[in-house]
């Protein structure tokens, strides 16, 4: 249900539809690469947040005769494997066939219609072929009905989204901004030479208590790799141990957990609750009368400790090797010491969450924003400003 002044336009109605082109074969011949021109793919629509401003990969000139180059401000759609991932071009680029190229015509304002793409993600997946990959065709894309206010309300509800956007990347800014400072101070702590250096060995242990749940039905809390977060020391998700059928390690509060498969992803947190956790993660406790928790989980950060964990053997599946980081020497500070720089380091941690959970809110109230306004529920009124909406009249 729409506003009557409100209609829904197939998208070719309102935009130019193609799909990208690089006809060279093979694909990955280096003839073609190297060069200044980007060549976005499907996985920089899907990271870009809406505005593609990075690439992964450039043409040659030599690429580009078998490509074609759009203009800045195009949207891009993905259609293989990814479905329905938008985001506007703020330079010229080239796709492959894999991205349809969207370019709105005159008297649309192709912010709206990027907006109004994104809302129908949910339409072009459920309308997605599933063959090796999931796909979608200019035959599913060219019809899709947009529902289309007119000219002056789409610039408002594009107006008022984008302020949306730009508080969002204000935010993840300042997120930026604080883990960074967070990894600065944190760097120059551990890298110091006022105090003892002491193998990690001596003042942290590699707990080895095991759980069985085929033998042991006691629901605990388990922890995976996937359910630790990379880099931010937190945990995104659990499941329970009488899901599970293989050995566990057990973990008491305070207790380290440090993913040691693939250990360059920096996955690590120190949970304040008992459970247990993939053998692929390692249970570390402080010896209390030399160290800190707290103070350990901000020491298994460092790039000092990231090296040595990835002093390994293999390529696909590495693994940390205790032996080595056992052996890998630190300055210890006096506990004193240590409970006052983890104290600091606490401050910037909370800091930096509460950031996040604004950041989570604002792209809440954006989600709410976009289903309400790009459905006409909420009406814009042309002549007031962005942030004065009208509830649609029963």
């Amino acid at each position: 249900m729409i506003p009557k002044d409100w209609d829904f336009i197939p998208l070719e109605q309102l935009a130019s539809v193609e799909r990208g082109k690089f006809t060279a074969r093979p694909r990955n011949d280096p003839r073609y690469y190297g060069g200044s021109i980007p060549f976005v793919q499907t996985g920089d629509v899907a990271a870009a947040n809406g505005l593609i401003q990075g690439y992964t990969q450039t043409l040659n000139e030599e690429g580009l005769s078998v490509s074609k180059l759009f203009p800045k401000g195009s949207i891009l759609i993905t259609i293989a494997a990814n479905i329905g991932e938008v985001a506007m071009t703020s330079i010229d680029v080239a796709c492959p066939d894999s991205i349809v190229v969207v370019q709105a015509k005159s008297g649309v304002c192709r912010e709206w219609l990027k907006y109004a793409l994104v809302a129908r993600k949910p339409v072009m997946e459920a309308a997605a072929t599933q063959n090796a990959q999931k796909n979608i065709n200019l035959q599913v894309l060219r019809p899709l009905p947009i529902p289309t206010p007119l000219k002056e309300e789409q610039y408002k509800i594009a107006e008022i989204l984008a302020a949306w956007d730009e508080a969002i990347a204000t935010t993840e800014q300042l997120i930026a901004a604080k883990q960074k400072q967070k990894q600065g101070f944190i760097q120059k702590i551990f890298q110091s030479k006022e105090f003892p250096i002491i193998e990690f060995g001596e003042f942290a242990d590699l707990r080895g208590e095991k759980f069985n749940p085929s033998q042991n039905k006691e629901e605990r809390t388990c922890i995976e790799l996937e359910h630790i977060s990379q880099e931010i020391g937190q945990i995104i998700g659990s499941t329970k141990s009488n899901e599970q059928s293989s050995i566990k390690n057990i973990f008491s509060p305070g207790d380290v957990l440090f993913g040691k498969l693939r250990p360059y992803l920096r996955k690590y947190v120190n949970p304040d609750f008992s459970g247990v956790c993939s053998t692929e993660i390692w249970v570390l406790r402080a010896k209390p009368s030399l160290c800190n928790n707290r103070y350990l989980f901000y020491l298994v950060q460092t790039h000092q400790f990231i090296a040595a964990s990835n002093k390994t053997s293999g390529s696909k599946m590495p693994r940390a090797d205790w032996g080595l980081v056992s052996e890998q020497p630190f300055p210890l500070p006096p506990l004193d010491e240590q409970r006052k720089v983890a104290a600091f380091l606490d401050t910037l941690s909370y800091e930096i969450k509460l950031l996040q959970l604004l950041k989570d809110n604002l792209e809440l109230q954006k989600r709410g924003l976009m289903q309400k306004l790009l459905t006409g529920e909420w009406r814009v009124k042309i002549e007031e400003t962005a942030a004065q909406l009208t509830e649609t009249k029963a």
